[in-house]
């Protein structure tokens, strides 16, 4: 969340370069998943004030996964139910 959307906006600009479209921030509430790729923890997650956690925050943690060799990890958050 510290980041004032600079990686954020490089990543979706290289996607499009590409042909994949992503949901813009008026779309997140139709989804049913969040994938976060992060460093923090999921209790810092869950804390973090971001925008785009809003329907997700208190929501099941579907999946987590670790990136070898990095302090890097992909969350997979479900809405709640």
């Amino acid at each position: 969340s510290p980041d004032p959307n600079t990686y954020g906006r490089k990543f979706r600009d290289l996607l499009l370069l590409k042909g994949i479209s992503l949901k813009t921030k008026g779309e997140y509430e139709i989804s049913d998943g969040l994938f976060v790729i992060t460093t923090a923890t999921l209790e810092t997650l869950r804390k973090d004030p971001a925008y785009e956690l809003k329907y997700f925050r208190e929501g099941p943690l579907v999946e987590e996964w670790e990136v070898p060799d990095s302090p890097w990890k992909v969350f997979l958050l479900s809405r709640p139910i």
